[in-house]
């Protein structure tokens, strides 16, 4: 399958899988060596983006817990922490306040990144800490999940 020029869920139509550095199949994590960036219309080394494949590691981790981002704790943290974010926050974190399934994987993603070191280029680094304040129960399951292991 060819998916190069198909969007990413929750990235808008205005971009495709060619500016990704990284992505997830089940518990298989690929990272490219470049990606596109829409600015230059460029090819750029995606060596600096270390962060992304952490956030891919997060979603390998909770595809081989059994999708645990399914279960009833994560997904109650998950609701709780999400209706505390507040007004001023919630378009930074929108991404992450996706509806059904979407918002409480890619939130673990982040978090499972901010516990590996977290994202590298300034604008995801803000983001992933703001993830970090803003859902400590979710953050609190996960802790509990991998304890376990």
């Amino acid at each position: 399958m060819r998916i190069q020029n198909t969007a990413p869920r929750g990235w808008g139509d205005d971009f495709d899988w060619k500016a990704s550095p990284a992505l997830t199949s089940g518990g298989q994590v690929v990272i490219s060596s470049n990606r596109f960036d829409s600015k230059s219309g460029e090819y750029i080394d995606t060596t600096p983006e270390l962060g992304v494949v952490r956030h891919e590691a997060g979603h390998a981790i909770d595809y081989l817990m059994n999708n645990f981002t399914e279960t009833d704790e994560f997904k109650h943290a998950y609701l709780l922490d999400s209706a505390q974010v507040p007004d001023e926050f919630r378009k930074r974190l929108d991404y992450f306040l996706q509806k059904a399934s979407s918002g409480p994987q890619e939130t673990f993603a982040e978090l499972f990144c901010y516990r590996l070191g977290g994202e590298t280029d300034s604008h995801r680094k803000e983001t992933c800490e703001l993830v970090h304040k803003y859902f400590p129960l979710s953050e609190k399951e996960l802790e509990k999940r991998l304890s376990k292991l």
